[in-house]
């Protein structure tokens, strides 16, 4: 008898222990999968078109060449600046021009884990979520800003934590400190800025006034505005704008934008909301909530609401420009967690179980296939590899799309010419413009002219055009060899037909 009792009570304790490990074995998990999604995502792919830029920016020789290209980007020059001295250091190869965006991206969670809030179910619950978190892969193995933007995301999210718990000059300008090195970054951090400002304003009042001094941190943000911002601007609103905004049809992709593509998103975010509107439930929550937590979470809410109203107004906007918001939003979805699991874990099942089997999904996808990540099809690094089999002297390069016809020929030239330069290769670029009613392809092969160590270089993204051009270099002259690189996309390189 007493042997069928304690086989009784055997699932009873070990429920018990379950329940009083459940942040424990949610965090170890989440650790595994997640960690490992990042190193695979896009391995030992070349690089795309994007991070291109970032190589040629961060190779550049001189001070004012780097000042050059960075009032000519959209990224901010603490990107830019950080990666340029790591250069200096590392090298300019694929490999050493990933590798901050990954340790910033493995050490975004673990960051959160060891600092992230007093109460450890509440921090194990941040980084749990944090981790599992699809829209950061694509950018956690990417020589892009994005992963940085996001690790400062965590950094600001503690520092106002800290700020609304103890508003002081000291605090306030920690706080300051890291948002300005955001919106330095890229300009979407003004959103979850000028939130967590207000919001900070409206919680301490006098207090908060006092503080002004705080407002030295952002001094090289107008300085740098100064100069800057009407650039951007004119990338961004306009008709000559290269970016377009959300309609509201486009809406149902927000749930996507927010925790992940498909159904994914639309079921956090509905479970989300739909435990919300039961009153006990949100009593379980704003137990665990107390001002500074829950002015927290309301930031990321307000601030993601702010980015994507202002999309619906004027162009430009992407799913990205949400990542320097998504802490503060993923810190309120942890505190949810930590509420629901004190009442009824089945919602916070549900929504664990679709963000790690996701991640894991994803997982395996980036170890059975590297080319999961599409956008490294968009590129000229192996291009350039194939050209430099026999290398060129000169090289004629063309980006005929709308981007490519509005960017400084300065610019593309050192940006065409960034992977032969690195490796060893230079040569002298040639920037073929395209011209009303001028065939692009006579345009490449007159630039090209008779000389016999020369290349063609052409990349375009119009291929979802009515009437995209497309390359035509080997069947106009029978003395040129193309190849195609890209798919869906146009990236053909052209050289010389060997001698033999």
């Amino acid at each position: 008898m007493a042997t069928q009792i304690g086989v009784d009570r055997a699932p009873v304790r070990l429920a018990a222990w379950l329940a009083a490990r459940w942040s424990e074995l949610l965090f170890g998990a989440s650790l595994i999968i997640g960690l490992s999604a990042r190193i695979a995502y896009g391995r030992g792919m070349p690089l795309w078109f994007d991070e291109t830029f970032t190589g040629t920016i961060a190779t550049q020789t001189s001070l004012p060449r780097l000042v050059h290209w960075c009032l000519t980007e959209l990224t901010g020059p603490f990107f830019y600046g950080t990666m340029w001295l790591w250069v200096k250091l590392a090298g300019a190869s694929t490999a050493a021009l990933r590798l901050p965006g990954l340790a910033l991206s493995v050490a975004a969670p673990l960051l959160l884990y060891a600092r992230g809030h007093a109460d450890r179910e509440l921090r194990l619950a941040w980084a749990s979520v944090t981790l599992l978190w699809l829209p950061i892969l694509p950018f956690a193995n990417d020589a892009r800003p994005y992963a940085l933007l996001f690790f400062l995301g965590c950094v600001q999210g503690i520092a106002f934590l800290h700020l609304i718990r103890a508003p002081g000059t000291r605090t306030a300008f920690g706080w300051a400190a890291v948002t300005a090195a955001m919106i330095l970054t890229h300009y979407g951090a003004l959103a979850i800025g000028g939130v967590q400002g207000l919001l900070y304003l409206l919680a301490h009042r006098k207090r908060a006034v006092a503080t002004w001094p705080a407002l030295a941190a952002f001094l090289p943000v107008a300085g740098w505005m100064a100069f800057h911002l009407a650039f951007t601007l004119s990338l961004t609103v306009g008709s000559g704008s290269n970016f377009v905004g959300l309609t509201p049809g486009e809406l149902v992709m927000v749930p996507g934008a927010l925790f992940g593509t498909g159904t994914i998103g639309v079921i956090v975010m509905g479970t989300l909301t739909a435990t919300l509107l039961v009153p006990r439930f949100r009593l379980a929550i704003a137990a665990v909530a107390s001002r500074p937590e829950a002015l927290l979470a309301a930031s990321g809410v307000l601030a993601c609401a702010l980015v994507i109203g202002l999309a619906m107004l004027h162009a430009g906007f992407a799913p990205r420009y949400l990542m320097p918001s998504m802490p503060a939003l993923l810190f309120g979805v942890a505190l949810w967690v930590r509420g629901m699991a004190r009442t009824d874990m089945r919602p916070v099942l549900l929504v664990v179980g679709v963000m790690l089997s996701s991640a894991a999904t994803i997982l395996c996808s980036s170890l059975a296939d590297r080319r999961i990540d599409a956008r490294h099809l968009f590129g000229f690094e192996l291009a350039s590899q194939w050209l430099m089999q026999r290398p060129p002297e000169r090289l004629v390069f063309l980006w005929t799309d709308a981007m490519g016809d509005s960017a400084d020929a300065w610019n593309l030239a050192d940006l065409a010419g960034f992977v032969f330069r690195r490796d060893g290769h230079p040569l002298a670029v040639r920037v073929v413009k395209r011209r009303d009613g001028a065939d692009p392809n006579a345009l490449a092969l007159r630039a090209a002219g008779a000389h016999t160590n020369s290349a063609i270089l052409w990349i375009a993204n119009d291929h979802d055009q009515p009437h995209p051009i497309v390359p035509q270099i080997a069947a106009r002259d029978p003395r040129w060899e193309c190849r195609e690189f890209g798919t869906e996309v146009t990236v053909t390189a052209c050289r010389r037909r060997s001698a033999g």
